[in-house]
């Protein structure tokens, strides 16, 4: 309990400091913009610990932490009060502060509720990338370290994009918590704030044109929904119509049973196509509990939407010199898509697009189709380049990509099948975009921006569903899964946008009082968002039967077979162990399985672990191959000298000898016992050992 308050007195803190960041917008917040208040604070403040500790060496450790903190608050309140002083006094008055309470209550509540449903199904296992999640946050905590070693490749740094979970882990020293619980809080915060922050987004642009009372929350809601909790229309067909028709018909309808990770992977399953795609999906990522880079990152996508959408909406004719292209939108546009490029890469070029194209849109709307237009578009983008590659320089010069070209798209999704997973959203922002050519009476001369927002939001969703089947990203992927990943990210961004349109749209009809088609599109807005339920009463709810808590490793160790209890006892060993630079060396089983938990649980590097995942990370498998070979060979050779020169090589401090390196190698101990002091030894040969220095 103690933990939870102390997370959420964390928050708070973090979205105090962040109010300076908005406080000149033009966008109104009913609840005093919290959640975006704590995606730009959160955002800002750890870069300036990451990339301070990064360029210098310094440990990423909690002093780093709080004195980039208190930095970056008095930083902001220093400059808001010089250079804005009425707004500053302003942010200060009851009303302000009225609101921005009134948003943290709505943070406790939401918050609490996920931790409530979280505490049934706090464990982590080898079946997703929880493994490798809750490793990085374990290695960066443990080690103090801006660029960790890489916990499944000892002695190389992550080449990973790791900076989301880098995040996570300056918020778990924040709050003065440990992995073991930040971990869990994060996934529980991320579901909150994002539910806050896109209900500020919708809820903002219905009052900036003067949207009802009504109008503002239930669109601000039902855009929340849809784009945190939603399903697509797989579900609706198959996670409702279909079971609904399998209780009246029973056996004689033959239709696979359904499984709610199924409505990510519909393109290329039922039937199999031998073209797999994923359409993944917030409302999947926040039941699955993987804290992966795609999620993390919309802790500062949104934010950036709502500072790219305030910067859209002021008046351009006014810019002059130097704030052409260094207006403080433009800076913090910058800083948030140089974490992007360190936390979810993908996200930078496809926010990098939203943000030119509405800033396209809008200053076209100012200055007219002029040459000098253009280019006055182009020089903000460079800016905004320059900016994101230097806000994050270390990581921007020292990653090697995992990628290896663009290229055309030689299979394309089956028509049907993209009509059920996206018609719904496409038929939304269509509907909108008509809307609002028929409102300003088809001429584009009388667009206002706000409308022309909106417009490129619409667009860019249905462009992101469509990029995929044109081109593809090239990476170590086989034939069948060659657009796997290229459709994962970009759709996972469209949904979001469909959702923030869902809103919009609502709010609209609902402005306008077309109550029988409010009615019926909130109809179907609710049985998409009732996709998050049925799939949390399955995977969370029913999992354990009971309140485990939130604790990682007290719910993933509590039960205590012998070999768990092996593993268990060797893990707190190892936490226990305060040198950061320490290594073991555990058995290399395969991704996706429980093999190299010990690394996982402790952040402790091992020699080789989870291959394919290592092989993706290096762009070579040679190295992986040659690791892989190399253990297996220490556990079975017997070669006590090859054995010893491999424990000197990678500097290996303990080794254990558990039930899935039995299963894997025919071990045999008299090719390194000689060589280790026994820390501990179970009746079944499961063993713990140190070795000799």
């Amino acid at each position: 309990m103690l933990s939870v308050v102390k997370w959420i007195i964390m928050v708070f803190a973090v979205a105090l400091l962040g109010r300076p960041a908005l406080i000149r917008t033009k966008l109104k917040y009913v609840d005093g913009g919290f959640g975006l208040n704590f995606g730009i604070g959160s955002g800002l403040s750890f870069l300036l610990a990451w990339l301070f500790c990064a360029s210098f060496s310094i440990p990423f450790g909690n002093a780093a932490v709080i004195i980039s903190f208190i930095i970056l608050a008095l930083g902001l309140n220093l400059y808001s009060y010089k250079f804005d002083r009425e707004s500053f006094v302003r942010l200060w008055n009851r009303s302000e502060l009225v609101r921005f309470l009134f948003g943290f209550l709505a943070f406790v509540l939401l918050f609490s509720f996920a931790v409530w449903i979280k505490g049934y199904r706090p464990e982590i296992d080898g079946q997703t990338e929880k493994y490798m999640d809750f490793g990085i946050m374990q290695s960066i905590y443990r080690q103090e370290s801006a660029w960790p070693e890489d916990f499944w490749m000892s002695g190389s740094k992550l080449n990973y994009y790791f900076l989301g979970l880098s995040a996570s882990t300056y918020l778990t020293r924040l709050a003065f918590v440990t992995p073991t619980f930040g971990y869990n809080f994060m996934l529980c915060t991320l579901f909150a704030i994002s539910l806050m922050m896109v209900f500020e987004l919708v809820s903002s642009l219905i009052i900036h044109r003067q949207g009802s009372v009504a109008s503002v929350y239930i669109g601000g809601v039902f855009g929340s929904l849809g784009a945190v909790c939603a399903g697509n229309g797989h579900y609706i067909l198959f996670g409702i119509v279909v079971r609904i028709l399998k209780k009246i018909f029973g056996e004689n309808l033959i239709v696979k049973d359904y499984w709610f990770p199924d409505s990510t992977v519909y393109i290329g399953t039922n039937p199999e196509v031998g073209d797999f795609g994923k359409h993944e999906f917030p409302g999947y990522t926040m039941i699955l509990g993987d804290l992966h880079a795609h999620l993390v990152n919309m802790l500062w996508t949104l934010p950036f939407l709502a500072v790219l959408i305030d910067y859209a909406l002021r008046d351009k004719t006014k810019e002059k010199g130097i704030k052409h292209f260094f207006d403080v939108h433009i800076i913090v546009m910058g800083l948030l898509l140089g974490i992007f490029r360190g936390s979810n890469f993908w996200d930078f070029p496809i926010y990098y697009v939203i943000a030119g194209g509405i800033i396209l849109f809008t200053e076209l709307c100012a200055h007219g189709v002029k040459p000098l237009t253009f280019l006055m578009v182009l020089a903000k983008g460079v800016v905004m380049y320059a900016i994101a590659f230097v806000g994050t320089l270390p990581f921007s010069l020292g990653f090697k990509k995992m990628i290896s070209g663009i290229c055309i798209a030689h299979t394309h999704s089956q028509f049907y099948k993209m009509v059920i997973i996206w018609g719904i959203p496409f038929v939304a922002a269509t509907a909108l975009i008509l809307w609002i050519f028929v409102r300003r009476k088809g001429s584009i001369k009388l667009l206002a921006r706000i409308d022309l927002i909106e417009i490129a939001l619409a667009l860019c969703a249905m462009g992101l569903v469509i990029v995929p089947e044109l081109i593809y990203v090239k990476d170590i992927y086989g034939e069948q899964y060659t657009r796997f990943n290229t459709m994962f990210k970009l759709t996972y961004q469209a949904f979001i946008l469909f959702g923030i349109i869902s809103g919009i749209l609502m709010g609209r009809i609902i402005a306008l009082k077309k109550w029988k088609w409010a009615v019926s599109y909130g109809l179907i807005l609710l049985i998409l968002s009732s996709y998050i339920f049925t799939s949390g009463k399955v995977w969370l709810y029913k999992h354990g039967g009971s309140f485990k808590g939130l604790s990682v490793l007290e719910a993933t160790l509590k039960d205590e077979p012998e070999d768990k209890g092996a593993i268990k006892e060797a893990v707190n060993i190892l936490l226990k162990d305060e040198r950061k630079d320490i290594r073991l060396l555990e058995g290399v089983g395969g991704d996706y399985t429980d093999s190299n938990c010990l690394s996982s649980f402790t952040g402790v590097p091992t020699v080789e672990g989870w291959p394919v995942h290592e092989w993706l990370w290096q762009n070579s498998y040679d190295p992986v191959g040659a690791r892989t070979e190399e253990v297996r060979s220490f556990y079975e050779d017997g070669n006590v000298s090859a054995n010893y020169e491999m424990l000197q090589k990678y500097g290996i401090d303990y080794i254990f000898v558990g039930k899935g390196e039995y299963e894997l190698y025919n071990v045999n101990p008299e090719g390194f016992l000689t060589l280790t002091n026994e820390i501990f030894k179970t009746e079944n040969g499961y063993m713990f050992l140190k070795v000799k220095k």
